[in-house]
């Protein structure tokens, strides 16, 4: 048994929900770059001193976001492509090859920057700590002065600073899509 319905104007509303869609595209991509600039920003200021403790400005500097659009998709991503981005996100160990060095205060600026590399230092030696860790020490007159601490892995714990930007801007997201329907819908 076959039923067959036949609306009165189809084509016409047929054409109409086509022209919703054309004009619906460039509202959303206006919609998602306001978005993408909202995310961003949100993300940047939690890495300000409030998730992680900013030393050269590298990764919240590196936080952008980038609208894709395609002939099936159309969304705003947002993130870093800096490596250590991620271990900060998710958490993680990392292993070295053989040794990973970890700076101490000696090695550091006052903001935590690296004054130098491990290799670069003059008159150090090594030492053993009594958990087999490596410390390296830098001779200074009569004084011995622990510079880094080496290390075969080191277990960084999880320090979200993306994914929680997604539920603290929920409702500014879907006002913003909200809006931009409103706006062709009329």
């Amino acid at each position: 048994m076959n039923i067959t319905v036949n609306i009165d104007g189809e084509q016409k509303v047929i054409a109409r929900l086509n022209k919703i869609d054309e004009k619906m595209r460039p509202e959303l991509k206006k919609a998602l770059n306001r978005i993408g600039i909202v995310l961003t920003n949100h993300i940047r200021g939690k890495l300000s001193g409030g998730v992680l403790k900013v030393r050269t400005n590298r990764l919240r500097g590196s936080i952008n976001y980038k609208i894709f659009d395609s002939i099936k998709e159309l969304f705003v991503s947002a993130g870093t492509n800096i490596a250590y981005g991620r271990i900060h996100e998710y958490g993680g160990t990392i292993e070295g090859s053989p040794w990973l060095t970890i700076p101490l205060p000696a090695a550091q600026t006052a903001s935590g920057v690296l004054r130098a590399r491990a290799r670069d230092w003059v008159d150090t030696f090594f030492r053993t700590s009594s958990n087999g860790n490596l410390i390296l020490f830098q001779k200074r007159g009569k004084e011995a002065v622990p510079l880094f601490v080496l290390k075969h892995s080191v277990t960084i714990p999880k320090r979200p600073y993306m994914k929680p930007t997604l539920a603290e801007k929920r409702q500014t997201i879907l006002s913003e899509l909200q809006s931009a329907l409103k706006r062709v819908i009329g």
